[in-house]
């Protein structure tokens, strides 16, 4: 697993820990996503500092798995919703990728993010409060 995920990092650009998320989450899917993130180097950078989850893995979500709306990302494509900052800190870059893809206005965007925010932050009491 090491040395695969250490040949999937150097040949992506992206860390060991990215690589080894990525082979762990996505399994011989792991090279779609490499894929996309090589095609914009943009989708190579991480969401948050919590977790090595890349802007790549969201747009192969949407774009391979349907992904809908912003909490199935967070609770259950990525399960970044369970991490240390619940998803908090990832929502806005994540909002902004699912309204690129989705093609969603503003103001669903808005709807969108607001209700996803709701949901992360009821599971971290404080978090995303202003407490």
């Amino acid at each position: 697993f090491a040395a695969a995920a250490a040949a999937l990092g150097a040949r992506a650009g992206i860390s060991d820990e990215a690589a080894r998320h990525l082979l762990a989450a996505r399994g011989s899917r792991a090279v779609e996503v490499v894929q996309l993130l090589q095609e914009e180097r943009a989708l190579a950078r991480p969401l948050c500092a919590h977790h090595p989850h890349l802007r790549a893995e969201v747009v192969y979500a949407l774009r391979v798995e349907m992904a809908r709306h912003l909490e199935d990302w967070f609770l259950r494509r990525s399960r970044l919703g369970f991490g240390p900052c619940h998803g908090l800190d990832a929502l806005e870059d994540v909002a902004a990728l699912f309204a690129f893809e989705r093609r969603w206005d503003a103001a669903r965007t808005r709807e969108e993010t607001e209700r996803c925010r709701g949901v992360l932050a009821s599971m971290a009491p404080g978090l995303g409060t202003g407490a």
